[in-house]
Formats: structure tokens, sequence, C-alpha cells
């Protein structure tokens, strides 16, 4: 214990030097290292000049740590040596720790930024120091330029690491393998599974081999790319040079050549259609839960974790810090922007997080349209909003999704129903089959509690068959709108599987309406009951390709919970016009 002693706590200044370096150190810090791990970006949209590399940086964050700009020649090429530091005179958490010791720690925090800039051959480069990565925009770096490398270097045998999102699914999984893994032991859904990282070690190819041999190289790719560069200037730009080489000239490696199915939208007027078609989509309160969800951006997934506060500033607006990032307030903000606006000012706006509820230390920001996945039909062709570019899903892919659900459309439905009369609504449908079709009970507008959301009670199902099967009724003009309903289905389950009382309580409302069933009582079987409106037969290809990837998706979940999926069109019982 202290107490007693001549013991002076000594004050500490905001900023300290460094003691120095013991001298068994010394050899060891005045010399060079000729490699280091680093992280390089290629840079897009920038004119690949010194001017055009100045212009395209964000003059705030260059304001905030005092930057000095050094235009300069590295490795023969023109460059740019960005320097200075982020400095707190009061670090975000010296408050806290002060009232825990219950003694004052007036530590400082000076975090170094360095970013050099580098043109080559066209392109422009960026690599960072400390926290030099932070100064490069989001929304300049090229986020196919390392994942496209890593699939033409990468041994697919040895992958030890890889991000990926799921289609729809407004999900990112990671998967760590330190010994190495094939590929195909990862479990990945080549059709629906987007691989936004992947590392791994590479197969006969090294950067900087060392003198008496060559050791396997470790790579990730990603937006940007991780590996071992070199530390001399004409060593890097060398390393550059033939990264960009493979990339332009070498085929991915066959197994991995799946993470570049999905390509992006090139086209000026398409942009602009889809673009279009969100900010129509942006303005409605409803409808449109199922086209749009929460997304990490791939440059923010690492800080994301250590984030402890969210500001979304959002045209003029700037919200108060939240602990945890709500889609529904970007939405919101969204939503208040005028008619042909809404999109751009998502893309201006930005996402800001935060290492301390003070929001005083900085981790990293996006546009705030990144933080969106988004799925839009046009046609027979189905497009998606991820990292802010919209990409397309190739005609392989929504055709392996109808494959999936062919058989969910049987040739001879498991329950009859009766043809009905489309002018009246589901209300008078769900009534009508209980009291004409014996064994069918009519559960409309009886609800659970959901435990799994706060917006309210679950309708489980509009019809208990006479099996138990869960009967989900819809009768939509056309099939677009059909996504939704099969949501709902899974909703339902999902309920159902999770709480004890939404069981219970289901369990009460059939024996209310006259069928005895279990409390514990789980569904074995969901069925989607729909007549169109528009006098169309409903089958896999009337669906639209949302709602195919929606549906596979689901009866794919409920199957893995042994729950069976079938889908049954009902036929009108007068005659319709056909609409295509």
């Amino acid at each position: 214990m202290l107490s007693g002693l001549p013991f002076k706590w000594p004050s500490v200044p905001a900023s300290r030097t460094s003691p120095e370096p013991l001298h068994h150190r010394e050899k060891e810090i005045d010399m060079t290292r000729k490699t280091r791990h680093q992280t390089l970006y290629r840079l897009i949209g920038v004119e690949p000049v010194i001017d055009g590399v100045f212009d395209a940086l964000d003059a705030a964050k260059l304001d905030a740590i005092n930057a000095e700009v050094v235009p300069k020649e590295i490795g023969g090429v023109p460059a740019l040596v960005i320097h200075g530091s982020f400095d707190l005179d009061v670090a975000s958490w010296a408050h806290d720790a002060s009232t825990t010791a219950g003694m004052p720690l007036p530590y400082g925090d000076h975090t170094g930024a360095v970013l050099i800039l580098l043109v080559i051959d066209g392109h422009v480069y960026a690599v960072g120091f400390g926290a030099g990565h932070r100064l490069i925009p989001s929304e300049l770096k090229d986020h196919r330029f390392g994942l496209s490398l890593a699939v033409r270097c990468l041994d697919p045998a040895k992958v030890k690491g890889l991000v990926r999102r799921e289609l729809g699914g407004s999900r990112t999984d990671s998967t760590l393998t330190p010994a190495g893994s094939p590929i195909w032991m990862l479990g990945i859904e080549e059709y629906t599974d987007v691989v936004r990282r992947i590392g791994g070690q590479a197969r006969g190819f090294t950067l900087n081999s060392r003198a008496g041999g060559k050791r396997p190289m470790r790579l990730e790719g990603g937006t940007g790319v991780s590996a071992r560069f070199g530390v001399y200037g004409h060593d890097l730009v060398r390393n550059i040079r033939e990264l960009a080489r493979i990339c332009a000239e070498e085929p991915p490696d066959p197994e991995l050549a799946f993470a570049e199915r999905i390509q992006p939208v090139t086209g000026k007027q398409l942009k602009a259609r889809l673009d279009a078609e969100l900010d129509d989509l942006l303005g409605c309160p409803d409808g449109f839960a199922h086209q749009i969800g929460p997304a990490v951006p791939t440059t923010c997934l690492a800080d994301y974790d250590a984030a402890r506060a969210f500001v979304v500033k959002v045209g003029s607006v700037a919200l108060n810090p939240r602990p945890a990032l709500e889609v529904a307030e970007i939405l919101q903000r969204a939503r208040l922007q005028l008619p042909g606006q809404r999109v751009e000012t998502l893309r201006t706006g930005r996402v800001f997080l935060y290492a301390d509820e003070k929001c005083q230390a900085a981790l990293d920001d996006a546009p705030a349209i990144n933080w969106l996945e988004v799925t839009i039909s046009l046609g027979e062709y189905r497009y998606f909003l991820l990292d802010g570019a919209w990409y397309e899903i190739g005609a392989e892919y929504v055709n392996s999704q109808r494959r999936k659900i062919a058989t969910l459309f049987r040739a001879e439905p498991s329950l009859a129903l009766p043809s009905y009369d489309p002018g009246r609504d589901e209300d008078d449908f769900n009534a009508e089959v209980a009291m004409s079709c014996p064994g069918f009970v009519n559960l409309h507008r009886t609800f659970v509690r959901n435990p799994l959301s706060r917006r309210g009670p679950v309708e489980v199902c509009d019809i208990l068959g006479p099996g138990n099967e869960l009967l989900m009724v819809k009768f939509p003009w056309s099939a677009e709108s059909l996504s939704h309903l099969f949501m709902q289905g899974l909703v339902s389950v999902k309920t159902l599987l999770s709480s004890a009382e939404a069981r219970r309580k289901f369990a009460e409302n059939a024996r209310t309406n006259g069928r005895q069933i279990p409390d514990d009582f789980v569904p074995e079987k969901v069925v989607f009951v729909v007549l169109l409106k528009s006098g169309r037969e409903l089958t896999p290809d009337t669906l639209f390709p949302f709602a195919q990837v929606t549906l596979a998706h689901i009866a794919t979940v409920l199957r893995n919970h042994k729950i069976d999926v079938e889908v049954i069109g009902i036929k009108p019982s007068i005659a319709l016009p056909q609409v295509a």
C-alpha cells in the first residue's frame, strides 16, 4: 500500500515523449526493415495527377490534423505525402479513468497520421501509416481491387479468413481458420453469399523474397490489399506494378472465381434509373421493409465493434449520438428530403463512428447510403445496392433460385382449397374455408407477442390446416409484393421457435377456435396460399426475382428446422383478364 509512504503521484503533461530505448534495442531500432505489413488501396474517381489527388481529399480531415502536404517523387513516380496528428489534450477515456482511480489522470491522446499517395501508370494508390488510412474518403476506395487480386493469388486449399454477406439477409458473417482450410469447407452458398474479404496463403507468388528461400506469402484482399510490401519507395512501386499486372492479366482461380460472379452496374442510364427507383422507395412510409435492410460498410467492419457512439448526418441535421445505429433513423432522414434528392442526400450524408460516448475519439465514417442494403427488380433483372454501389445478379444466380423453389409448387396441392371470387377480400376467404372445408380453423386476426421485435404482436397464420399446417393467405394484384408474405411466414415460425410464451398463446388461440394443440406446439409445415388478382397463374416464373430469392432462402431456413414449405395458387371462380 502507498499510504504512509512519502509518495507523490507525478503530474503528467498532456504531451509525453517516449523514454530512451534500451541499449540492447538500439541496433534493432536503427535498422530499417525492408518490408512491412501494410494495406494498399486503389482509388477511383480521382484524376491521376498530383493536383487531382489533392483535390479529392477531405479538407476538413486535413485541417483536423494540421496536415502538412508535401508533393515529391517516390520510386520514380509522382507522389503526395500528407502527415500530421490527431491530438486531444485530454484523452476521451481520461475522465472515466480518473473517476475510477479516484485521482487525476490527465493523459492526452496523440495519434500520428501519414498518408502516401502514388500515381502509377494511370492509377492512384494509397498507403497509410498510423492513423493515415482515416484520411482516405471511403467513397474513393475501389471496393473490388483487393478481392480481385485475392481470387487470382490465393491458394483455395489454404483460406484463413473470409467475410461474406448474405443477399437480402442484412447479415455479415466472418469466418477465421488460423491453420487454413479449403474454400469448399467454409460452407459458402455461391449464388447467395457475396464475398467482401478473403485471406490466406498465396500460391506460387511472393512480392519480396528473402535471401535463402521463399516463405509462402500471406495476403488478404477486400477493399484493399493487406500484405508485406517493400518499405523503400522503389520496392513499393515495383510491388504495386506487379499487383496491377496480376489483376489485369491473370485469370481468377477456378475455385475462387465465384467471388467475382456478381458484377457492378456500369451504364450511366441504368444507374440513374436504379437511383430513381430507390428515391421513390425511400419516400414511401411503409411497404419497403423487405427491400431495404441495414448493412455495415466493408470499410467500417474493423471499427464497428469498437464503436461506442454513432452520429448520423443526413441533410442539414446531425442527430444526437446513439450507442447503436438504427437504420430507421437513416430512412426517416431520407424520407424528409425532397423527391429526387433523397438518394443524393444519402450519398453526401455520413455516419460517424466514435470510440467513446462523448464523440471525441473518431474511429471512422462512411456515406449514409453505405449503411443500407437495397434490392430492386426491373422486369426479370435483379439489382442490389452494396457499399453504395449497384450490382447486378447474373442470370445463373436467378435460375438457381428458380430451380430451388420449383418443388414448392406441386402439380397436385396437398390441401384441397376452393376457388374464390377475387372481388371479395381475404377475410371472407378465410371464413369461408373454415366453414366449408373440414379440419380448417380460421385464426385470422389472432395474435401473439413477438419477442424478436418491438413493432408489436404477430399474426402467426391466417388459417390452421387439418394437419396443423400454418396457412398464410394473400390476394395481391401482382406477384411483386409476395416477398413480404414469405417473410411473414419466417417471422411467424421464428416467433414460435424462440418463445415459450408465444407458443402457449398460439395454442390458447387455437383452442378458443376449437382446435386442441399442445402448449409447446411447433409447426411441421408452412403453406403460402396466393390468388393473383391480375389473373396470372402462380408459378415459379410468375414470381419477381427478389420474391424467388426470398422464398428460396426462407424454404432453406425452415427446412433446417425440419419444417416443410408449399405454395398453393388459388384459382379464381370467375374468369379474369390476363394482365402481364
